[in-house]
């Protein structure tokens, strides 16, 4: 992992050489994408059956929510209920273990989004739109590839490019992030190994520079609380 420590930038990158995908088994795949875990979706419907219609108010959280909505069934999972989590490092989890099939992987941090009661997943399957909020360790978005063109973009795990933005960047727990509005990014090892030329120590501290022009960079400080 990279850290940054008493105001230095220093670099510890663990590399995985084994690759493989029977280190850790996360359950079968249905239709090459999805785990049994999940019983093919997201939501976990019970004995494998795919729930539809409107459900009775007075289930509990613990049960499905489905309501109709232009023309779709939406199907909610709260995350207590969810049965996959994110790690401090981007990384996907099940009680099975860490996810290691990409396709899987690319699927899930593609299906991000935001609302009101935070971050969850999501797809539509057929006519019924599954929506499941999930826990994450500090946040669920990272930064996982630099462009270096005209502007400095960042490559989300999400898919979405981001323009970076110095005076956004701050330092907590020894990891660099972007806010963006309240939301934070979390600039992943690859990221900060590319980003490192731009990176300089000084008496005051780290400063991200640019060309000519550079911007400290605060740590432990509000930008990061969000």
């Amino acid at each position: 992992m990279v850290v940054f420590r008493n105001g230095r930038f220093s670099i510890l990158l663990a590399i995985d050489l084994c690759i493989t995908v029977s280190v850790l088994k996360i359950g079968r795949v249905w239709d090459n994408q999805w785990l049994s875990a999940m019983n093919g979706p997201f939501c976990p419907f019970p004995e494998g059956r795919q729930q539809t219609g409107r459900q009775s108010p007075t289930q509990s959280q613990s049960q499905k929510h489905a309501t109709m909505n232009d023309s779709l069934i939406d199907v909610v999972i709260p995350k207590e209920n969810a049965v996959f989590w994110m790690d401090d490092r981007g990384r996907w989890h099940n009680r099975h273990g860490r996810f290691e099939h990409k396709r899987i992987i690319d699927h899930f941090n593609q299906a991000i989004r935001r609302d009101g009661d935070g971050y969850y997943v999501t797809q539509v399957r057929g006519n019924v739109r599954e929506k499941v909020y999930f826990h994450y360790a500090d946040t669920p978005l990272f930064v996982v590839r630099i462009i270096e063109k005209t502007d400095l973009k960042g490559v989300l795990n999400t898919g979405e490019a981001i323009i970076i933005d110095p005076p956004a960047l701050c330092i907590e727990n020894d990891q660099l992030y972007q806010v963006r509005g309240v939301e934070r990014i979390k600039f992943s090892d690859r990221a900060l190994l590319t980003l490192a030329s731009h990176l300089k120590e000084t008496a005051n501290g780290l400063i991200f520079q640019m060309g000519d022009r550079s911007w400290p960079i605060p740590e432990n400080s509000d930008c990061c609380a969000t």
